[in-house]
């Protein structure tokens, strides 16, 4: 009021920031509302009735966001803290623990809605996306959102894929720096995951760093030594080297199949990779039978061994 601002100034800015208080989606949305109308209809009750049905829609489609997003919200302990479950199988896992990822992963995937949903509508590059949020805003509070579910759930690789994705969808830089960033910090928290690594080395792919990506996979396979690691490094040679790299690849491999490091499912990747990918179904019978025979060996050493 002792603003010297002209009074026309004063109401149009006053209507502006009700404007935009009653599209977002927070708590006290009625009272905003009614203050509101109450202000558009003492200023002339012709004007409120042109003005109110359109920003009446924006507060009723605010309303049911905040009612949602709250109702997602409160199944969450947010004061619940990580817990290392490398070792524990997923049926061994607290299931009250297991009932807070479900919680969070229903709430993540209603917030990654309401900005897709709104953004693939929107026609202009101003459009706010659900509950009053920018483009912009909307990917600030989606980050807000993975980190807090990151301090729940630091151990849980499906978290740090989907908050990777998420970055790699939304990179409006085109640049991986950020992306590599968020991948480093999760493998450092999970450096046995030969998922992550996988995941990592497919982004650096996408922007065109192959050696980069060929690094990843050969450190995956060399640390985890997983059939999993083993597929992707030799489906990455068989596409960048040809069909004689990718073979040279598995042959490599046979010290540590001799000695157990790394089981049949090493064999029945190499026999999919020359049927699918060569079209040798010859090669991958052979292939197959010699798996088959390996295993015959060493379950008959097992029993000599425990007769």
């Amino acid at each position: 009021e002792t603003n010297a601002q002209d009074p026309g100034m004063k109401l149009a800015a006053l209507r502006r920031v009700y404007q935009k208080c009653i599209s977002i989606a927070v708590d006290g949305l009625d009272e905003f509302y009614r203050e509101y109308v109450a202000l558009e209809k003492a200023i002339s009750e012709h004007l409120a009735e042109q003005l109110l049905p359109e920003l009446t829609e924006k507060y009723t489609e605010a309303k049911l966001i905040y009612k949602e997003r709250k109702r997602l919200y409160s199944a969450l302990n947010v004061n619940m803290l990580a817990r290392n479950c490398h070792s524990a199988s997923w049926g061994n896992r607290d299931v009250g623990e297991l009932e807070q990822l479900g919680h969070w992963t229903r709430y993540i995937r209603y917030e990654m809605r309401m900005g897709s949903s709104s953004n693939s509508s929107s026609t202009g590059s101003d459009s706010a996306t659900g509950g009053g949020m920018d483009a912009h805003q909307h990917k600030l509070l989606m980050c807000l959102v993975f980190e807090q579910c990151l301090c729940c759930f630091r151990y849980y690789s499906e978290i740090w894929l989907a908050y990777c994705n998420y970055s790699k969808a939304t990179n409006a830089t085109q640049s991986v720096l950020g992306i590599r960033a968020l991948f480093r910090e999760a493998i450092s928290i999970q450096p046995t995951c030969a998922v992550l690594r996988i995941a990592w080395a497919e982004v650096e792919e996408e922007f065109g760093n192959v050696e980069i990506s060929r690094d990843i996979l050969k450190q995956s396979y060399e640390s985890t030594l997983t059939p999993i690691a083993f597929g992707a490094l030799q489906r990455f040679i068989y596409k960048k080297d040809g069909k004689t790299a990718a073979r040279k690849c598995f042959s490599e491999t046979l010290p540590l199949r001799m000695d157990g490091s790394l089981g049949v499912e090493v064999y029945l990747m190499h026999a999919e990779l020359e049927l699918n990918l060569n079209g040798d179904a010859e090669t991958a019978l052979k292939i197959l039978q010699y798996a088959q025979k390996q295993c015959q060996e060493r379950s008959n050493s097992g029993s000599g061994g425990n007769n």
